[in-house]
């Protein structure tokens, strides 16, 4: 081979560049690690909503505790109703108290307030708008009352197994001090 009027030996050549070996190692190994980093991250980011989602629910029984004693009523609860459709009127109050973490606050919706009994003249129906409350993962969390107004369960709706297991193992604390009787947790939609 020739250069600028001057002969190379093929083994100048062959040093003179890299193989096509050599690149498919270092793309192999860029690959491998990129494929780390990215299960890395997956697993990072599932820990720190799992995280939020601890604090989120420690914010909610410190805020409807200090909310009760605010109150001095020992059925401040009952206003939360014992289902979704019958906790609005109670969420309307806890969203209006500051009861929930701004991160944890959604779009508005249009929702229907009942209260009374049976549909006769004591029923009564009103429609208003708030923000629909989402945990770290954008499922629902709403209150309901228990034990006829004197305790209260927190729903998590939308949580994946792991994030319902570190919920269920932390000591939230009980007895007297506390008037947390359960977290409900409804599985993640698939």
């Amino acid at each position: 081979m020739k250069k600028n009027n001057e002969y190379i030996s093929d083994q100048e050549v062959v040093n003179k560049g890299r193989s096509m070996v050599e690149m498919l190692g270092v793309l192999a190994v860029i690959g491998v690690l990129t494929l780390i980093g990215i299960v890395a991250y997956d697993k990072m980011v599932a820990r720190h909503k799992a995280n939020v989602t601890l604090q989120q629910m420690n914010t909610i029984i410190h805020n409807m505790q200090d909310a009760r004693l605010m109150a001095g009523n020992e059925n401040f609860y009952k206003s939360f109703g014992a289902t979704k459709a019958a906790s609005a009127a109670g969420m309307e109050t806890a969203i209006a108290m500051d009861i929930f973490p701004d991160d944890m606050l959604g779009d508005e919706r249009t929702v229907t307030i009942s209260s009374g009994s049976g549909s006769g003249s004591g029923f009564t129906s009103r429609e208003t708008t708030m923000p629909t409350v989402l945990n770290a993962y954008r499922g629902e969390v709403y209150i309901i009352s228990e034990d006829n107004g004197k305790t209260f369960s927190v729903v998590f709706e939308g949580l994946p197994k792991d994030a319902a297991i570190l919920l269920g193992s932390t000591d939230w604390g009980a007895g007297d001090t506390s008037s947390l009787q359960d977290i409900v947790v409804v599985g993640e939609e698939q």
